[in-house]
């Protein structure tokens, strides 16, 4: 009897592992297919985000174009990003003065 429990022990843990396996597989098939999807929109997709980021007035001090200029982290952009920066502290600057 010992020996029956072994053995479908070991077959239990065998067939574990390749579950384990198949699903790993499965999740880095996956996960390159995001990446790959990510990569081939990413354009759209910033686009997207500064559109939903503009409506939601989530970074008022900032314009669309300073906000793309973030989300793309392009260096050709970085004077926007300092443009925005110091918009932002002047503002905060301003509303601190009026109170």
């Amino acid at each position: 009897m010992a020996k029956r429990e072994s053995s479908s022990q070991v077959a239990a843990t065998e067939n574990n592992r390749g579950v384990n396996l198949a699903r790993t597989e499965a999740s880095s098939e996956l996960l390159r297919e995001l990446v790959a999807h990510l990569r081939q929109n990413r354009t759209q997709l910033r686009e997207e985000w500064v559109s939903r980021i503009a409506e939601a007035r989530l970074l008022t001090a900032m314009t669309k174009e300073e906000i793309f200029a973030e989300a793309t982290g392009s260096s050709r952009d970085r004077n926007l990003r300092s443009t925005a920066s110091l918009r932002a502290k002047s503002l905060g600057t301003h509303h601190s003065s009026r109170r």
